[in-house]
């Protein structure tokens, strides 16, 4: 068999695969140190898929039986008929595989039967699992494959219903931690509160919202999305990242893993399938008078940002102060014209420290209390705490005033 020919039976094997609607958006995300963390956030809900891409075509004589020593689990196991028509709906969606089929557990679910079934790989030592759902009154599969180690079970969990909100989750005969939703703790850090599911095969979960969190141990659990629902790749307001010097920055540029909340620990949410959406993300950097430098920061999820300061001698840990996820100015634009949108930062720091306030290629200006207006040097700059109105001009007929307050 030569190289066209096994990659002609992989495009074959993997054709009816279909990856979360946004997952193109996700990986556009790449390219920067800062986000290389953010995909490994992001891999628990990627992971199915990825898996199916890469798995092995399969081989071996083709078999209904299921493999001798396997017994199927789940409130439905006992309907040989059904698990036969599990078995059928795998093979329609992985017409290339051979192998023994085992339904490894059958059960009813508010969406229909549900199953999830294996086979061998090609790979040695390895098997093929995925989900087999009811869509439309009919069985079909695959809602994501993953690669196991033989005769093993995965953690793996299936969204199903209309809006995805009913979570199958497959323990593997581990303990598997569900998270429902999170808060933001004093700091600005992501806090969940985790409920561990043990003792069965499979657990059903509704949940209220899609900021849920799975994980193993400290592995985040693959979640294969519902091919129930076909949702078009929306357009996610996915935040656009913009990094400026501000006047009487150092020139050495700050190590990112001391000045960038995003890179220490808590401050992303490793575990959650929420996705990277909301305002834009700023980080501009400056130096204040008695010579400590300062970072301006905001980090974006689920369509919040939160806002953060740093300042410390250059030599010296910074500590990261919150300023909030809903301080007015973190989400500013200004319309200019044609279906362009500038983003506009206005946001007041602790103490004497003043206003941060940027807007990419624009002119700045800022009033005291209706006096006179004073330019701001670039397009990111520190201005005086006293300052009452923010002025931004991105070209002549187009500018827009903001409250300080």
């Amino acid at each position: 068999m030569t190289d066209t020919d096994v990659r002609d039976v992989l495009t074959r094997a993997t054709d009816h695969l279909s990856p979360a609607p946004d997952l193109l958006d996700r990986v556009r995300t790449g390219g920067r140190r800062r986000v290389v963390r953010r995909r490994a956030v992001l891999g628990g809900a990627l992971a199915v898929v990825a898996a199916a891409g890469t798995a092995p075509a399969l081989s071996g004589k083709r078999s209904e039986e299921r493999r001798p020593g396997r017994v199927t689990r789940g409130d439905l196991a006992g309907d040989p008929e059904l698990l036969d028509r599990m078995r059928a709906a795998w093979r329609v969606a992985m017409p290339e595989a051979l192998g023994d089929i085992t339904v490894l557990w059958a059960g009813a679910t508010a969406a229909g039967p549900v199953g999830l079934l294996s086979q061998p790989s090609a790979s040695p030592g390895l098997d093929l699992q995925g989900f087999v759902e009811t869509i439309d009154g009919q069985l079909r599969g695959l809602a994501g494959t993953l690669l196991v180690a033989r005769d093993t079970i995965g953690p793996v969990a299936l969204a199903t219903g209309p809006r995805r909100e009913q979570l199958i989750i497959v323990t593997g005969d581990r303990d598997v931690h569900l998270s429902e939703d999170y808060t933001f703790d004093a700091a600005g850090r992501v806090s969940r509160r985790f409920v561990t599911l043990h003792g069965d095969l499979v657990f059903q979960r509704r949940v209220r919202s899609q900021r849920y969190a799975l994980r193993v141990g400290a592995e985040p659990v693959p979640v294969a999305p519902t091919g129930a629902v076909e949702v078009k790749s929306p357009d996610l307001p996915y935040p656009q990242e913009v990094e400026r010097v501000m006047a009487g920055a150092p020139d050495i540029v700050p190590d990112r893993a001391v000045w960038d909340v995003a890179e220490r620990e808590g401050y992303l949410d490793p575990y959650g399938v929420g996705v990277w959406t909301g305002p834009t993300q700023w980080y501009l950097r400056g130096m204040i008078q008695d010579g400590r430098q300062v970072v301006v920061q905001t980090v974006a999820l689920n369509g919040k940002a939160r806002a953060f300061c740093l300042v410390a001698p250059p030599a010296e840990m910074p500590d990261a102060q919150y300023l909030g996820d809903s301080a007015e100015g973190l989400a500013a634009t200004l319309d200019n014209g044609g279906g362009v949108v500038v983003p506009v930062l206005y946001l007041r720091l602790p103490g004497d420290l003043g206003w941060a306030v940027a807007a990419p290629n624009c002119e700045l200006r800022y009033r005291v209390r209706g006096g006179n207006v004073f330019p701001v040097g670039g397009d990111a700059a520190l201005i005086p705490a006293a300052a009452t109105e923010l002025e931004v001009q991105s070209r002549p007929g187009r500018s827009a005033r903001y409250v300080l307050r």
